[in-house]
């Protein structure tokens, strides 16, 4: 499963037409907890049999999407299903809280 980059131009399609769940994630270069919860989802990935679209989402570089999804700290993961954000985990959470949120 690939990673897809999101920005002003492909967000819709990517997240909110996608006909898997997708679990956005908003992140930066220089954020230490961003790297642990990008580890965890690379284990959620290798891991496990629930299929989501992973779409990373650079808050330096697009800081304008960031108040759409109410993101204010980092790093946020959002869960979007069928278009619709259905759950936001803000910070550090391992991978059994991420696979929780995405299954519900």
């Amino acid at each position: 499963m690939s990673e897809v980059s999101i920005n002003n131009g492909n967000i819709e399609r990517e997240v909110f037409f996608s006909d898997i769940p997708v679990i956005l994630k908003f992140w930066a270069e220089w954020c230490e907890p961003c790297r642990k919860v990008s580890a965890e989802i690379d284990r959620l990935r290798e891991d496990n049999a629930l299929q989501f679209k992973l779409a990373s989402l650079n808050a330096d570089d697009y800081p304008e999407l960031m108040p759409r999804f109410s993101v204010f700290c980092l790093p946020t993961l959002v869960i979007v299903k069928n278009g619709t954000v259905c759950c936001s985990l803000e910070g550090y959470h391992s991978k059994e809280q991420i696979m929780s949120c995405l299954a519900q």
